[in-house]
């Protein structure tokens, strides 16, 4: 399959499994009008429809005497692109992958994905995962193996389903 064909199947897996998480994800990276830097080489490249305005009060801690008013904008995103280099975020539910969640703190996971083209054909990799917020689910000991089930058993759904739309 190509690229497109490859964003359609992932745009329709997390439709069908009602990720409410996952943007829709768009290879047109010239709609994009915001972004997020992930690393020296790469950003993440979002459709950013409106701003919501949030201000948050900070108080003395033993009167109520005001500090500071802090006003920000948080970016209400619409759809995801696929970076020039190919990169993406994509989330995905820790639940379905282990058998015990210690804690309700971290159900899911951001993985960054690349897609990588090649002459006939697109490579779907499993770049980075981030785990760091979900501190009471992996310990020290076990943290490496639980980390590469979860590598495993994502790409062996995401290759399934892909499979299963293609059919």
């Amino acid at each position: 399959m190509n690229k497109l064909e490859l964003l359609d199947c992932i745009n329709e897996i997390s439709r069908l499994d009602s990720n409410k998480y996952n943007l829709p994800i768009s290879d047109y990276i010239q709609n994009s009008n915001y972004s997020i830097p992930i690393n020296s080489n790469d950003s993440l490249f979002y459709y950013v429809s409106s701003f919501k305005k949030y201000s948050d009060t900070l108080f003395n801690e033993n009167s109520k005497k005001i500090i500071s008013i802090n006003n920000y904008e948080i970016p209400l995103k619409d759809t995801l692109y696929v970076s020039l280099n190919g990169t993406f975020e994509y989330s995905v539910e820790v639940g379905k992958y282990f058998k015990e969640v210690s804690s309700n703190y971290c159900d899911r996971v951001k993985c960054i994905l690349i897609i990588i083209e090649k002459n006939d054909a697109v490579i779907l990799k499993l770049h980075n995962i981030n785990i760091h917020n979900c501190t009471g689910m992996f310990d020290k000991k076990t943290e490496k193996i639980q980390k590469e089930r979860l590598i495993y058993s994502f790409e062996k759904e995401i290759v399934e389903k892909i499979g299963s739309l293609k059919k």
